[in-house]
């Protein structure tokens, strides 16, 4: 049962982590006085999903009133406020899909060192990596399909410890790319990062 606990902790910290590192560039792109044309491509596309909710099933006047309130935006050339990037469902937070947002945001995760990445991509259980591994065993925890006395089945001390040091240490490096993302204010275009 303890086993199993820490799983559902280590998937919190995993989606936690994924959370604060978005809120922190939405703040850093809320916060400049910066108008849309002055994000990187990438954010700018987060922009336009936000303003537009381009990601929601909306009707025909949802759709227009949405439209509308960016092309008044644009026209009128406000700074962005409130920007909130569209994170997806929650459960499914792993290595790959922190990487497919990265990717869409525009942050590059090469500051991760290769030997984080080769011990989070090594095969742990069932010939997936710690992330995969947490994040299928949370996944089973919370649609019932395993108990708590199955999560942790076959599980010793020391390999816990291990899968626990090698998702500390993989997120405090994506935590480490996501600020020297917003340091470097690499969320503008070129031409605006000096300024």
């Amino acid at each position: 049962l303890l086993y199993a606990g820490v799983y559902l902790h280590l998937y919190n910290l995993v989606e936690a982590t994924v959370s604060q590192c978005i809120s922190a560039l939405e703040t850093a792109a809320s916060t400049s006085g910066m108008v849309p044309f002055d994000l990187s491509t990438e954010l700018r596309q987060e922009w336009v999903r936000s303003v537009a909710r381009t990601h929601e099933d909306l009707n025909t006047s949802g759709r227009l009133e949405a439209a509308i309130k960016m092309c008044e935006h644009l026209v009128a050339l406000l700074p962005i406020r409130n920007f909130e990037i569209f994170q997806g469902g929650g459960g499914n937070w792993d290595d790959e899909e922190i990487y497919k947002l990265s990717q869409r945001l525009g942050i590059d995760l090469q500051c991760l060192q290769r030997s984080t990445q080769a011990q989070i991509k090594r095969p742990f259980r069932d010939n997936d990596g710690a992330l995969k591994v947490i994040k299928k065993r949370r996944n089973k925890l919370a649609h019932g399909e395993i108990s708590f006395a199955e999560c942790g089945d076959g599980l010793s001390a020391s390999e816990l410890e291990m899968l626990s040091n090698v998702t500390t240490q993989y997120l405090s490096e994506v935590i480490a790319c996501f600020e020297r993302h917003i340091s470097e204010r690499q969320y503008l275009h070129p031409t605006k990062r000096s300024a």
